[in-house]
């Protein structure tokens, strides 16, 4: 018996380190085949954020009430300059002067229209409310309006330098520095009107004279 075990005890010490080697081998090749479980499991943090901030901003959850269209207008420049709730009821503010007639709600909705400000971006809805507040006298409204015409846009007006050089020079003879500039800039050109460098001199003299009252 002492003879027998001498000459076993050398391979089974080989087999043993053989198995410890193959299992040893199976451990590091089951770890680098399995993936984290952690990073598998994280969510993404991007569809959370886009889930729990939804891009357009929240529309005013009540109607406004305004006894007049001053007071409609100073409540809507008065939240204009807040958050997206601020703005969104701002934008009632406006629109409700600007069914009362106010000008200046018109073009300020206008304003907050083209830019998606407070509500979703509506060119369309935007050109209508610069067109009104034109119709009502505003004549940085008019010179918006005129500036659609020059470039034209697809969908709301197609493009008509003549009308908008009709545009300029009536929002030009009413006092508006900018359309003053615009039409001057059209004479020179040649674009919607005979070409007349002389009459574009003198459109410009006659903006800088209002661009110093306003």
């Amino acid at each position: 018996m002492h003879k027998v075990r001498p000459q076993h005890l050398p391979g089974l010490a080989v087999v043993v380190a053989v198995i410890a080697a193959s299992l040893s081998c199976a451990t590091d090749a089951g770890r680098a085949q399995s993936p984290p479980p952690a990073v598998a499991a994280a969510p993404s943090p991007a569809a959370d954020t886009s889930r729990a901030n939804p891009p357009r901003p929240p529309v005013a959850a009540t109607p406004v009430h305004c006894s007049s269209r001053i007071e409609c207008r100073k409540s809507g420049q008065r939240l204009a300059g807040g958050g997206a709730e601020e703005k969104a009821q701002a934008v009632e503010y406006f629109s409700a002067g600007c069914q009362k007639k106010d000008r200046e709600s018109c073009a300020s909705l206008a304003e907050m229209l083209k830019e998606g400000k407070g509500v979703a971006r509506n060119d369309q809805a935007a050109f209508a409310a610069y067109r009104k507040a034109c119709d009502l006298g505003q004549q940085g409204a008019c010179r918006a309006v005129g500036s659609y015409y020059l470039s034209g846009s697809p969908g709301i007006v197609d493009q008509n330098a003549a009308k908008a050089a009709r545009i300029f020079d009536r929002a030009c003879k009413r006092g508006h520095a900018g359309s003053c500039f615009d039409l001057a800039t059209l004479y020179d050109e040649g674009k919607g009107v005979k070409q007349n460098p002389k009459k574009a001199a003198r459109l410009r003299i006659k903006g800088e004279v209002f661009e110093g009252i306003e």
